[in-house]
Parts: C-alpha cells; sequence; structure tokens
C-alpha cells in the first residue's frame, strides 16, 4: 500500500509540474505577442522634405554673415543681392517675409514692362480672377403633414421613438411583476410516502404526503410593500427619461434655429463682401486705389466664405442631433417652425426653486428610498420569527389486518439559536442612514445646479434686453445714417467724374460704410451667440422644472428680431413616421460646394500670372 501511495504522489508531482511548464509557456507566448506589438511602428514620422540646394556664392566674403550675427539677421541678409551687401552700412531689413511661409513665395504685382493699357487691363483681370459663386444654400423638405415641424411635433416624434423611454416603461412592468411575485405564498409539496417496506414481508405503509410552509407574522405582506416602493421609483424614472428626452429635443431645436440664422447671415456677410470687392476692383481699373486694397479685400473675402462653409456644416450637425434625439437618424433636413428671436421666458428663482425641491424626481426618488429603507429594516427584524412547516399524511398499513388508512400530522418550526439575521438587520439598518442622507445630496446637487443655470440665464437675459434696446437699435440706425450719407453726398462726386474720396472730412468714405457693415455683422453674430447661449440655459432651468411647457410659470420677454442685412431595424408601432429608412443612417454630408459650382472654375483662373 506505501508503495502504491508513493506512485500516486510521484504521479501528482508529475502533472504538477507538466501543469506548471504549461502555465510558463503560456506566460512566454504572452509577452512574445506582447513584445511583438510593440515592435510594430505605428504613426511613424512623415519623411522630412527635401532640402534646396544652396546657391553659389559669389565670393568668400559674401558667402555667409558674420557668425556673431542674429539667426533672422543672418536669413535677411542672405536674401539681399550680393552688391547690396558689400555697401557700406547696410542694414538687413526685419518686415521682409521670412522664407517657407505658406504664400511667401506668392509673385508681386507688377505690369510687363513697356505694357499698353489694354494690356494692363488684361493682365490685372488674369491676376484678380472673378470669385466663385456662394451656390445655394440646402432647402429643407417639407413636414409630413406638409407644413413645417413644431417643437411639439418633435417632442411627440421622440416620445414614440426614443429608446430610453421604451426601457423606462418595460421596466415599470419588471418592477410590477416583482412586486406581484414578491406576496405571493409557497406553492404546496404533494408527494408519496412508503414507510417500513418489507415488514413482516409486506408493503409497509403506503400513501401521500402533503406539505405547505407558512409564512408568518406579515413577511409577505413587508415584502410586497418593499416591491412596490420599486414600482414607484421605476414611474419616477420614466419620468426622468421622458423629461431627458424633452431636454434633448429642445436643446437641438434651438441649435438648428441658431445654426440656420447663422447660415444667413454668414451668406448675408459674404455677399456684401463680394461686392465690396468688385467695387474696389472696379476703383482699380480706374486707378482710384492701390493694387494692395483688392487683394487684401479678396483674402477677406475667402475668410468669409470659409465662415459659410463653417455655418453651413454646422447647420447639418445640428440638425442631425436633433434628428438623433427624436430617434429619426436617418430624416432628412425638414422645415421647423418658430424662430430663435421668439420671446424669451422670465423666470422667478424662489418660484423655480421651490418646485424642484418638491417635484423634481432626484428628490422623489430619495424620499422613496427611505421608505423601502425603513421597510426594509422592519422585515429584517422579523425575518427570525420562526416559519411554520405543516405536514399532513395518508398511509394505508398493509403490515397487518384490516389495512387501514393512518393519518399523521408533522409541524416543524427552526429555533433561532444560532442564526437571528443579526448580519442582515445591521446592513438594513446602515443602508436606511445612508437612505436618509439622499435628500440631502440630492438638495445639495440641485441647488447647485440651478445656481449654474439660473446665474447664466439671468446675465445672457440682460444682455438680450441691452441687444434689444440699445445696442442693435443704434448700430442698424448708425450703419442706415452712415450708408445714406455716403449715397448723398459720395456718390454723386464718383458718378459726376469727381474725387472717390470727398476732400470735405465729415463725408464717409467708402471704407467707412464697409467698416460699419463688418461691424453690425460682428454685432448680430454676437447677438446670436447671446441668444444661443441664452435658450441653452432656459432649457437648462426647464430640465431641472421637469416641466412639460417651457412657458409654464413664467412671463414672456420680448426679444429684438434680427436685423437684416443687405435603415437599422426597429420596431415602435405608434410613431407618427413610420417610413424604415428613417430608422437608418442619415446619408452623406452635404458638401459644401456643389460640383457644378467647382466646374465654373476656368483652370487658368486658378493662380495669378507668374
Amino acid at each position: 500500500m506505501f508503495s502504491s501511495l508513493t506512485r500516486l504522489l510521484s504521479l501528482a508531482c508529475f502533472l504538477a509540474g507538466l501543469a506548471g511548464c504549461t502555465c510558463c509557456a503560456v506566460r512566454e507566448q504572452t509577452d512574445r505577442a506582447i513584445c511583438d506589438l510593440a515592435a510594430q511602428m505605428i504613426d511613424p514620422e512623415p519623411a522630412p522634405p527635401a532640402e534646396l540646394p544652396a546657391p553659389k556664392p559669389e565670393n568668400e566674403e559674401t558667402s555667409a554673415p558674420p557668425q556673431t550675427a542674429a539667426p533672422e539677421i543672418q536669413m535677411a541678409a542672405a536674401q539681399q543681392p550680393a552688391k547690396e551687401q558689400k555697401k557700406e552700412g547696410f542694414q538687413p531689413p526685419r518686415l521682409r517675409i521670412p522664407p517657407g511661409l505658406v504664400g511667401g513665395d506668392a509673385p508681386p504685382f507688377e505690369y510687363p514692362k513697356g505694357a499698353t493699357d489694354e494690356q494692363k487691363k488684361a493682365y490685372r483681370r488674369k491676376f484678380f480672377p472673378p470669385l466663385l459663386p456662394l451656390g445655394e444654400e440646402p432647402k429643407p423638405a417639407p413636414g409630413p403633414n406638409g407644413n413645417p415641424l413644431t417643437l411639439s411635433d418633435l417632442q411627440r416624434l421622440a416620445r414614440a421613438n426614443n429608446p430610453d423611454i421604451l426601457r423606462a416603461a418595460a421596466n415599470v412592468r419588471a418592477t410590477e411583476g416583482a412586486a406581484l411575485q414578491a406576496g405571493l405564498h409557497p406553492n404546496p409539496n404533494f408527494g408519496y410516502v412508503a414507510d417500513t417496506i418489507g415488514n413482516a414481508g409486506t408493503a409497509g405503509f403506503q400513501g401521500v404526503f402533503l406539505e405547505q410552509l407558512i409564512k408568518t407574522a406579515g413577511k409577505l405582506e413587508l415584502a410586497q410593500r418593499i416591491a412596490s416602493v420599486d414600482v414607484v421609483n421605476a414611474r419616477v424614472a420614466l419620468r426622468a427619461a421622458e423629461n431627458d428626452a424633452a431636454t434633448r429635443v429642445r436643446a437641438a431645436y434651438f441649435n438648428v434655429l441658431i445654426a440656420q440664422e447663422n447660415v444667413r447671415v454668414s451668406r448675408a456677410l459674404a455677399q456684401f463682401t463680394d461686392e465690396v470687392y468688385k467695387v474696389n476692383l472696379d476703383q482699380l481699373e480706374a486707378t482710384f486705389v492701390a493694387p494692395y486694397e483688392p487683394m487684401q479685400l479678396r483674402s477677406q473675402a475667402y475668410q468669409i466664405r470659409s465662415a459659410l462653409v463653417q455655418a453651413r456644416n454646422s447647420y447639418q450637425t445640428a440638425w442631425r442631433q436633433l434628428a438623433s434625439a427624436i430617434g429619426l437618424p436617418g430624416m432628412p433636413t425638414t422645415e421647423l417652425a418658430g424662430r430663435v428671436d421668439t420671446a424669451l421666458p422670465v423666470f422667478h428663482y424662489e418660484v423655480i426653486r421651490d418646485r424642484i425641491l418638491a417635484r423634481h424626481t432626484d428628490v422623489l426618488t430619495a424620499q422613496n428610498d427611505i421608505l423601502r429603507a425603513r421597510l426594509a429594516v422592519r422585515l429584517a427584524r422579523i425575518t427570525p420569527i420562526p416559519d411554520v412547516d405543516l405536514q399532513l399524511k395518508g398511509q394505508k398499513d398493509n403490515t397487518a389486518f384490516p389495512h387501514l388508512w393512518t393519518t399523521s400530522v408533522q409541524l416543524t418550526v427552526p429555533v433561532p439559536v444560532w442564526d437571528r439575521n443579526q448580519g442582515n438587520i445591521m446592513q438594513a439598518e446602515a443602508l436606511l442612514v445612508s437612505a436618509e442622507e439622499e435628500p440631502h445630496k440630492a438638495r445639495d446637487d440641485l441647488y447647485a445646479r440651478l445656481a449654474d443655470a439660473f446665474g447664466r440665464y439671468e446675465t445672457t437675459r440682460a444682455q438680450i434686453e441691452d441687444f434689444r434696446k440699445f445696442i442693435l437699435p443704434d448700430s442698424v440706425r448708425g450703419y442706415q445714417g452712415l450708408y445714406n450719407r455716403y449715397q448723398q453726398d459720395t456718390v454723386p462726386l464718383i458718378r459726376g467724374g469727381g474725387l472717390p474720396v470727398p476732400v470735405i472730412s465729415d463725408v464717409p468714405r467708402f471704407q467707412d460704410v464697409v467698416n460699419a457693415q463688418q461691424n453690425l455683422v460682428t454685432l448680430i453674430q454676437s447677438y446670436l451667440t447671446t441668444l444661443s447661449a441664452t435658450w441653452t440655459a432656459v432649457v437648462d432651468v426647464a430640465n431641472l422644472m421637469q416641466t412639460d411647457d417651457l412657458f409654464q410659470m413664467a412671463e414672456k420677454q420680448e426679444v429684438a428680431p434680427i436685423p437684416e442685412l443687405q435603415p437599422l431595424p426597429c420596431c415602435h408601432p405608434c410613431s407618427p413616421l413610420r417610413d424604415p429608412s428613417l430608422y437608418g443612417g442619415n446619408g452623406p454630408w452635404p458638401p459644401a460646394v456643389s460640383e457644378q459650382e467647382k466646374e465654373t472654375k476656368k483652370p487658368e483662373e486658378a493662380a495669378p500670372p507668374k
């Protein structure tokens, strides 16, 4: 027997050794794989550009500036002709464009030597090619019923298609099922029983039994009350999900309206800048301005065009976020009812604060959790009260004549000696203490969120009032007055062959009109930014109020109108829009410039003459 035990131990050691070898092999393989991954090159640096051959120096004296000179002086001196560097008292220029700067090698505007007026005119037209057309703005499609979608329509779509609302509604049914199950009594046990089989060569006692566990001390009722609190919390969570969905739709809706106005303002500014550039080209033709002036305006025109492209893309971004918020990411851009400069709701802090502290879902959930914790403590304390296990038996006595049926009753009651549910009672009491602090935490969090949202709301609302009463009216009147004065005093001089810039000091110049228009556009864009921040604050306050109406419990504040310038598988049976394609992908991104507009740019106009 000792030898057998020795062999078993040896076999166990051998198997353990194999296991150890396997572990080591796995470790080595893992380390090797990591090392191989670490050795792979990811995101290598691009190859450096080839260096241009240095020009040959005329002589050793002028081949390089002294080593004691600063690097920028050396660079500037290297750009000067050698003959100029030989001059006594030569000072390298400090404002020369450094080499390597993008656009630094652009050719200067210089008429060909001996060019006639017609040749100069052709040179100017070739150097200043016409600007590309701005293109048409994307036209949103009409709503499903031919009318623009209102905010209320969007909210209905969101409630029908939002997955969070559907999940929260399903969770309510789940908790209702759990509450129903918690109050059900245990099922009885029915079975077959046989005793003393084979006694005196007989079948013994043969019969059936019925067993029932009886829950005492109202434990089932208390457990059902605890589960009922979970049902209430699930319904509160459903309300919170509905409010979150409404908040997302409101925020996305106002973002789309802001983006629409940004596109309109950016296009108006681009059109105005193009006209200024064209006027400046006409002045260049008449030799009233220097060539560098239309160059600067053309640069500014393309910067404004970039802002227009950005505004168009921002509109597409805002719309797709709105389509995602309503649960229809494949919905194309659609007309929306309403304007961003509609009247603002006027909230009062004390009223809003009291409503939030009384009805917010975080507060209600915290209060329900206290009730649940108290019921849980009570259940933990009565759990040690024994439940009764009742068993009834009916058996036929086959061991002796006359083979009568016998009945028996058995009661089983556990004795709580060791397990008196002490640990669960301690846990339940601790959870009750924790739950009693949740309303304080929820209150403090809501106070902080309300302070932030209401502070932003009050600040931007005051700014909107200043824009409405003073800033925009004064700016519009100032621009109109300057423009009318320019039309009356300056344009007749130009048409009559007079000087383009009047000699009278108080007569506005053309550049004054341009600056006033651009300042007005800047103010309008600032106004739109302030409006966007205001509506964001309004949505945040309404989110804390958890109201179904932005203007509920609020007055209205008038807002100044914006001045005019020169498919995946899905099943939502109650959705007002049931087109399966609306649940799929939302298509390609519309180009900022159409292909037809790109073709209007001729190859010879792609770059100025060399």
